[in-house]
């Protein structure tokens, strides 16, 4: 009778044990390739990123306002891939149990999730506010005259342009709700910086497309005039002329 129960006991165990390995290994499956993706990821936007920087950092003929928002999109980038993207691809190798803080939300659990979250949203919400300025910029300076252009664009109005990005992206990191809810709480029925976030994406694509196409249309206009003009003074040469 004891040995029986033993025997069924340790069966149970054994097999416990199994589907538990099994687990872990179809856990590891999953989770190795995304964190082989995040280090590739990382190492590669940490690399891309700090040579853009370097380049114009170093040669005064690139350091051009239009450059200058490229480089604080790069800076944007940089922060996100040197620092944010090693930290998934760690707790994506560690084992199931310790892929995470602890729980306790008010504790270290919660502030290292708020960390990377707020790091997360303002590196990508400077590359966006990036991406807009560089549009904007080269919109006015092809449709607008340069008298204009230079003086929206002066030194202290570039400078102004870029620490306000930094300075939206921060207070809406702070101001906003987290995005991911406390452990156990009720799900709200509307998610506000799920929402803000598709808003401002939209709005970045509107923006982006009203510029660029604004640029693609002043240009095929451009080529039109510089064409009519090559016609009539191909017609003004003595040999068409007398033709």
């Amino acid at each position: 009778m004891t040995n029986s129960s033993s025997t069924s006991t340790s069966s149970t165990t054994g097999g416990s044990l199994l589907l538990l390995c099994e687990e872990e290994e179809s856990w590891a499956g999953r989770r190795i390739p995304v964190s082989l993706l995040y280090s590739g990821l990382a190492i590669g936007g940490t690399l891309a990123n700090g040579m853009v920087i370097y380049l114009v950092s170093s040669f005064r003929k690139l350091q051009t306002t239009s450059n200058a928002f490229i480089v604080n999109g790069c800076a944007a980038d940089l922060s996100v891939c040197a620092l944010w993207m090693p930290q998934e691809a760690v707790l994506g190798l560690l084992p199931a149990g310790s892929a995470e803080p602890p729980a306790d939300w008010d504790g270290a659990g919660g502030s290292y999730r708020l960390l990377r979250g707020g790091l997360l949203g303002l590196g990508l919400t400077v590359s966006l506010l990036s991406h807009c300025l560089v549009a904007l910029n080269r919109y006015l300076l092809i449709t607008r005259a340069p008298a204009t252009y230079q003086a929206l664009y002066q030194r202290r109005h570039t400078a102004g342009m870029l620490a306000l990005s930094w300075a939206l992206a921060l207070g809406l990191v702070l101001l906003l709700p987290p995005w991911a809810p406390r452990p156990g709480a009720t799900p709200p029925r509307v998610h506000y910086p799920a929402l803000l976030a598709a808003a401002a994406l939209l709005a970045q694509t509107a923006l982006l497309l009203h510029c660029y196409l604004g640029i693609v249309r002043r240009v095929r206009v451009s080529v039109k005039r510089v064409s009519v003009l090559n016609f009539h003074l191909l017609h003004q040469l003595p040999g068409c002329a007398a033709a």
